[in-house]
């Protein structure tokens, strides 16, 4: 080859590293996650600031709501990526098609979900999380994968976000270890 092709051969190079930085920065940019097609995480935490700052105007409860697969990683071994694929896309079109138009949803992490519920107290949590976990039972029948949920509610009480988020997940992953299908609030 001579230096005009190595140099050609250089930017082609070049330019498809910059086109995978410019799809991951893009990426970085979409409020919805591409398995899906509710919000993702970074999109949850901006909507909760929101949602926080909104209560504390309008002096209104603010609930979060995680449901989250229970033992996923045993799951993910035992009936691969593409089943356990298919069941969060079920998880997020029941909890879609049941949650009020208020509610703000999105995929928290493999297999968990995180609901904020303006104008719900955490008491009404596990009510809440028991009737979407029915639904999403027997919305994911016909993939034949047997699921168990794990829950946790939890009121915003002007605590910090990144707080509010860890108290959440604690609960839950309480809820996990002390007997899967509880909701801790």
């Amino acid at each position: 080859m001579d230096n005009s092709q190595d140099g050609l051969l250089k930017v082609i190079e070049d330019l498809k590293e910059e086109n995978r930085r410019l799809k991951e920065k893009l990426a970085e940019l979409n409020p919805i996650d591409q398995l899906t097609g509710i919000y993702n995480r970074k999109a949850l935490y901006d909507r909760l600031e929101y949602e926080v700052l909104r209560a504390e105007r309008n002096q209104t409860f603010l609930s979060l709501l995680m449901l989250k697969i229970s033992e996923y990683e045993e799951m993910l071994q035992k009936n691969g990526r593409d089943m356990m694929e298919v069941v969060e896309k079920l998880m997020a079109n029941s909890l879609k098609s049941s949650v009020r138009a208020v509610d703000i949803l999105g995929r928290y992490g493999d297999g968990s979900f995180l609901i904020l519920l303006p104008d719900i107290h955490a008491n009404k949590g596990p009510v809440v999380a028991e009737r979407l976990k029915k639904l999403i039972e027997k919305d994911l029948q016909s993939t034949g994968v047997k699921v168990k949920f794990s829950s946790g509610a939890k009121l915003y009480e002007g605590q910090p976000v990144h707080e509010l988020l860890e108290e959440v997940e604690h609960l839950t992953t309480l809820s996990e270890r002390e007997g899967m299908g509880r909701t801790h609030r």
